[in-house]
């Protein structure tokens, strides 16, 4: 019979705990990255087929094909860099606004410009633009500190807000109230307009320059980024703050939602966008990226994000199309093929005859370098093998597994008498690293014993022998203090736990 291979008893680790949103986002394939000649200030799905998205940045917008990453349509009609390319719900319209303080409304299949607002009154930058859910209305948010509600067809204002003291950088509105519109300033304050009333019906103060601002469809909550900061309103308590949220190390610059709106997005200069669940307001994902980010845009059906950053690169990855098994194999997914399920339990199954002559195969086992020496009983010589810089530096399991082999063969003290002062120091060194690991020290308390009652006659007339033993005693009377007060502090909870217990509550007696 061979000798089989020392078994190495390794403890258990703890992994990262996967989640099914970490499943999910895990199948983000290799970004596909188009470089643009400036930063990309926003980006906009459409929501209806086909699956286009508008990339805004530079004096352009650029309309991209989700299928095939290509752009299908460029928007070039602007004289100063562009800002905020939106989609109407319909996906037939397209509006940007822009550094010249002109905002231009183009029709996607033609590319001709319809319309274009100007506020008579100022020639500021319009950052922000958004069209009304009723389709013939939209929203601008602009460097004049004002929320203009623009009437399409009349190419006039219809409500101007001004309440805001400081520059406008996002707005958003309403999906299920065409009336109600979120505006986010550089004033810290974010305000939900009613245009019907037109005045400022909530108002909020984040704390900090607000970069975007989300109204949740059944306006019950608005979402503010600023900082590293997201925090959370309600809007049915007046306004009423729910969470914040510290999960970025630098200033957010984009907020978006999912088409359920269960999952968040936000993204960062700080090269992450982070994915948070909006029933517990907490990251289930986080997605990294080489550059800053300005702008996060996902797909209806969540199989594409794209981002924007501060270099002028576009980001775009898919989610990876997995393939069933049922699907018949192509000539060139031999790979996925084999990693079937059907590939793997093929002829597990099968019974043999009861007459079938039945050929077993020895396992044969590859014998490393320590098996191979204590197969030969060099006992000491395997001791020095797992006493190795390499070996007890990157795997202390191995060098413990062989002295418990050792232990187990009563080989130990052969192994350890007859040592050098070199071979010695290695085993201190090694003994005070990890004699205070729980996993190890069963073993090599045993160790040291051995270690002291072998060499103690000779320990001090080394310097470097003697300095390395009072660290292992000065680790071991560490551990032993921490131990004690260990214990200490468990038996003042047991009496607290045995005292709670024991107690009954005061009868009340009625009067």
């Amino acid at each position: 019979m061979s000798l089989k291979p020392l078994r190495i008893r390794r403890p258990p680790r703890l992994g990262g705990k996967v989640s099914r949103d970490t499943d999910y986002w895990a199948t983000l394939q290799h970004p596909v990255t188009v470089r643009e000649f400036g930063a990309v200030s926003d980006v906009d799905f459409c929501d209806t087929q086909p699956n286009l998205f508008a990339v805004t940045a530079s004096t352009k917008v650029q309309i991209f094909n989700t299928a095939t990453d290509e752009v299908v349509k460029t928007l070039s009609s602007f004289k100063d860099v562009a800002y905020s390319g939106c989609f109407r719900g319909d996906g037939q319209l397209l509006v940007a606004g822009g550094e010249e303080g002109m905002v231009r409304l183009f029709q996607v299949s033609s590319k001709s410009v319809l319309r274009s607002f100007r506020n008579s009154s100022s020639s500021r930058p319009v950052h922000k633009v958004k069209f009304a859910t009723d389709n013939t209305h939209l929203f601008t948010g602009a460097d004049d500190n004002s929320v203009s509600y623009w009437d399409i067809p009349g190419q006039t204002v219809v409500s101007k807000f001004t309440d805001h003291q400081d520059y406008v950088r996002s707005v958003d509105v309403c999906t299920s109230n065409p009336d109600l519109v979120v505006s986010g300033s550089y004033d810290h304050h974010c305000k939900l307009y009613d245009v019907r009333t037109e005045s400022c019906v909530l108002d909020v103060d984040h704390g900090s320059p607000v970069e975007s601002v989300l109204l949740l469809p059944a306006a019950n909550m608005i979402v503010t980024a600023g900082g590293n900061c997201v925090r959370v309103w309600d809007c049915m308590t007046g306004g009423r703050l729910i969470t914040s949220m510290y999960n970025h190390h630098r200033t957010i610059t984009s907020l978006t939602l999912n088409s359920q709106c269960d999952r968040l997005f936000s993204a960062s200069l700080d090269r992450h966008v982070k994915i948070y669940d909006m029933s517990l307001f907490k990251v289930v994902h986080s997605v990294d990226y080489a550059s800053p980010l300005l702008s996060v845009g996902v797909s209806r059906d969540q199989q594409t994000i794209v981002c924007g950053t501060t270099d002028g690169l576009v980001s775009i990855r898919h989610r990876k199309q997995l393939e069933t098994c049922d699907q018949p194999p192509s000539h060139q997914s031999r790979h996925k093929q084999r990693s079937c399920y059907r590939y793997f339990i093929k002829g597990k199954s099968f019974l043999p005859s009861k007459d079938a002559h039945v050929v077993v195969q020895q396992k044969k086992y590859k014998m490393s370098r320590y098996d191979n020496l204590l197969r030969g009983f060099q006992h000491s010589k395997a001791l020095d093998r797992a006493m190795d810089l390499r070996v007890r530096s990157n795997d202390p399991d191995l060098t413990v597994s062989v002295i418990r082999e050792l232990i187990r063969r009563k080989a130990l003290h052969s192994a350890l008498i007859g040592r050098n002062e070199k071979q010695l120091m290695q085993i201190l060194v090694f003994l005070r690293k990890n004699v205070v690991k729980r996993e190890y020290s069963d073993t090599l308390l045993d160790v040291c014993v051995l270690v002291l009652q072998l060499y103690t006659s000779v320990l001090g007339e080394s310097v470097r022998m003697a300095a390395e033993i009072s660290k292992l005693h000065e680790c071991v009377q560490k551990e032993l203090q921490y131990q004690q007060l260990l214990l200490g502090t468990m038996g003042k909870l047991e009496a607290l736990f045995t005292a709670s217990a024991t107690s009954t509550p005061p009868l009340v007696t009625a009067p």
